[in-house]
């Protein structure tokens, strides 16, 4: 069976998502340790052991505008 791995992509960070995901949402809750990234450096990475399979920027999701 094929694992599959989801990655966020924040400028020139990678967060592996499902092993840092409670880290994440803990340094968003706290104001102070968050920056602002720019959407148009950001996405979803969906991957396998192969590499890359799916890339998705977050500029692409409804709402979303790149900072200035």
């Amino acid at each position: 069976m094929p694992r599959y791995y989801f990655h966020l992509v924040l400028g020139s960070v990678i967060i592996h998502a499902v092993r840092s995901s409670l880290t994440t949402m803990e340094r968003a809750a706290t104001p102070s340790r968050t920056r602002k990234r720019n959407p148009a450096e950001c996405a979803t990475v969906v991957a396998s052991t192969e590499g890359e399979l799916s890339r998705v920027p977050f500029v692409e999701a409804p709402g979303v505008l790149p900072v200035k």
